[in-house]
């Protein structure tokens, strides 16, 4: 039997912005999973992106991230964000990079700033996540990426923010 070595797991449906692609946030969000189950995950694992909703509305997220990392050792962890939680998003990530140091962030932005606004259903998400890109890129993570939803609306600005990314 072949044993997985790629997870996407949502560690929260909970989610501070209002994106017209993603309903989430109109749902009650279900209790959180705790920390040690994820002490369960299979240790074939390589890859495996923290999720949600917004992961970094757990105020847990590192004890979350560090029972993925003690049952998967070597699998190479990403964590999806929106970006807009700044100051708590540097925060956590310094303590999960004290378990991972390569530890990776995908943040995501969708188009120019009005819109990527505009599809996040909240004003300033754009130079919020591009606050936070900065801000973990002056405390010294390498790893990270630009996410990019494409939907009709945006499709015409993937090269602009793929340029971006680079």
């Amino acid at each position: 039997m072949t044993r997985p070595v790629d997870a996407v797991i949502a560690v929260t449906y909970r989610c501070n912005a209002r994106c017209a692609m993603c309903g989430i946030w109109r749902s009650a969000a279900p209790e959180a999973v705790p920390p040690e189950v994820y002490r369960g995950l299979p240790d074939s694992l390589r890859d495996v992106n923290l999720t949600g909703g917004e992961p970094f509305l757990r105020e847990d997220l590192a004890e979350v991230h560090a029972a993925v990392r003690a049952a998967c050792p070597r699998a190479q962890t990403i964590v999806s964000t929106n970006g807009l939680l700044t100051d708590r998003i540097v925060a956590q990530v310094r303590r999960m990079r004290e378990v991972e140091p390569g530890l990776g962030l995908a943040i995501s932005i969708d188009g120019p700033a009005e819109v990527h606004d505009r599809i996040r259903g909240i004003p300033e998400t754009y130079s919020r996540a591009m606050r936070t890109l900065e801000a973990l890129q002056a405390d010294g993570v390498r790893n990270l990426r630009l996410a990019f939803t494409i939907t009709p609306e945006n499709a015409e600005y993937f090269r602009a923010v793929y340029d971006l990314a680079h």
